[in-house]
């Protein structure tokens, strides 16, 4: 990659020579796009104005967990199809959810630019949600956080709850134990 000379303290900074690019569709994603010449690669991003910061305290977690059900699969594609077709040319397919936004986002080889939009606009438009891909990402969900919340009930049992709340809690299930873990923490 071209560097360009040094700066303030003596530093180099790379010089990119891809143009980002931020095109706002009529439903209000927003598709952004950078194509890196030098380095022949391509990167793509779809965003949705919609994260954390915008769901009810029922719907606490629908974008994150809507993120991951559009990678089970699509009316043309199975989640195995939608991650082979980007790794079977060495790229990159993934996302994530922010307060203020959900990202989709793939990175190829300028060569396979193509690919990368069609897979996305595929999981992002075509995205088949079955009963059982619900299923399945409410158990992965559960077992992601089952170390962690194991961590933060044995802090709050023996550091800040008060045993007859700790019981009661117990006895009337998680959702209980959420509420009072969000108020301590």
């Amino acid at each position: 990659m071209p560097l360009v000379p040094r700066g303030r303290g003596g530093r180099r900074h790379l010089q990119l020579d891809g143009a980002v690019r931020r095109t706002v569709l009529p439903g209000g994603l927003q598709v952004v796009t950078e194509d890196i010449r030098s380095t022949n690669t391509y990167s793509l991003g779809v965003f949705a104005a919609v994260g954390s910061r915008h769901e009810t305290a029922r719907l606490h977690g629908a974008s994150h967990f809507l993120e991951h059900l559009l990678f089970k699969g699509t009316m043309s594609r199975t989640a195995e199809q939608i991650s082979a077709a980007i790794e079977a040319v060495g790229g990159e397919l993934n996302a994530y959810t922010a307060k203020e936004h959900t990202c989709f986002y793939a990175r190829v080889l300028h060569s396979d630019a193509e690919l990368a939009l069609d897979v996305l606009i595929d999981m992002i438009t075509k995205s088949l949600i079955t009963s059982e891909d619900v299923d399945s990402v409410i158990r992965v969900a559960a077992a992601r956080a089952a170390p962690e919340a194991s961590l933060r009930i044995t802090i709050l049992e023996a550091f800040i709850v008060p045993t007859w709340l700790w019981s009661r809690s117990m006895e009337t299930g998680g959702a209980t134990l959420s509420k009072v873990r969000s108020r301590l923490l």
